[in-house]
């Protein structure tokens, strides 16, 4: 007996919101990583170090649960991920460091200015034509995280944080710029397995001399980056693009910031100021409307 279209629907429209709860809760945790990093007494290089150690083996166990095929369709693949491996190693660390250094605002604002970088890169790398249009929102949002930049007596110790938070944001880009190809191939799953495995192994020899001893306020900000900014965030965004676009899942993760700065005033009692405010407005907005801006474009592709 076949299912009432009114029923199908109402499966359809469930599933959807489904998917949409499981990308928001991925991005609430990917928003709490700066904050584990000022819970934590421990550096980024630990941090970091027993972080993929957590995450490693929690994706292959959701991978192995979910019978995905682990094995790479060629041998170069191998050597891409190991360089994923090691641009995540750099970046979860100068991330982390930026917001040791500074504040979760300015980590997390520097952060999303990697789109910048992208639109310079991307049509070097993959020899696409740089649109007038992408420039001029890339210098917007250069120009909203100059005014993060802090001057002044009072603001210069968080200059090496702001330093850090672009540095983070330059190496996020190479990332999202070799994942555009991976992800053509393998699920997003798998190369996150394999990439944090890399980069497992090219931090162990730092975890073997630093030889951390782990309080249990810092086993929690592990355990938050490893379980939950790490497998747990990156399961959820594999499933809930089964039915959820790219572009909301770009829309939502713009997100990831205004949860990491709620959460910091809330929780840490860092509240962002008034700079920091401004200069977020201007980066995150610049990113919402060049997400919506592709949205369009790709439906009036689909549409002709």
């Amino acid at each position: 007996m076949m299912e009432k279209p009114g029923c199908i629907k109402e499966k359809r429209d469930a599933g959807y919101r489904k998917s949409l709860l499981q990308i928001h809760i991925a991005v609430f945790f990917l928003g709490l990583s700066a904050l584990a990093g000022k819970w934590s007494s421990q550096n980024a290089l630990v941090l970091t170090f027993a972080r993929v150690w957590i995450s490693s083996p929690a994706l292959l166990l959701y991978l192995l649960l979910r019978r995905f095929p682990l094995r790479p369709h060629c041998r170069r693949d191998y050597g891409v991920m190991a360089l994923l491996g090691a641009l995540w190693a750099a970046h979860w660390v100068t991330f982390l460091h930026s917001a040791q250094a500074a504040t979760v605002a300015i980590a997390t604002i520097t952060f999303s200015t990697y789109p910048v970088f992208v639109t310079f890169f991307e049509p070097w790398l993959f020899r696409e034509r740089l649109r007038p249009s992408a420039v001029i929102q890339a210098l917007i949002m250069l120009a909203g995280a100059a005014v993060l930049v802090p001057w002044g007596d009072q603001q210069g110790d968080l200059l090496p944080g702001f330093l850090w938070g672009m540095v983070a944001s330059v190496l996020h880009a190479a990332i999202v710029l070799i994942n555009r190809r991976m992800v053509k191939d393998y699920p997003g799953e798998l190369v996150a397995f394999y990439s944090q495995s890399a980069a497992a192994i090219l931090l162990l020899p730092a975890g073997l001399i630093l030889k951390p001893v782990l309080a249990p306020l810092d086993w929690a900000a592990v355990l938050v980056l490893g379980l939950g900014c790490s497998a747990l965030a990156q399961a959820l965004v594999g499933c809930g693009l089964k039915r959820v676009k790219a572009q909301t899942l770009s829309l939502i993760g713009g997100l990831e910031s205004v949860y990491g700065i709620l959460l910091a005033a809330i929780l840490l009692g860092q509240p962002p100021t008034l700079r920091e405010v401004i200069g977020g407005t201007v980066v995150l907005g610049v990113s919402l409307y060049a997400t919506l801006k592709k949205g369009a474009q790709q439906s009036q592709i689909e549409a002709a």
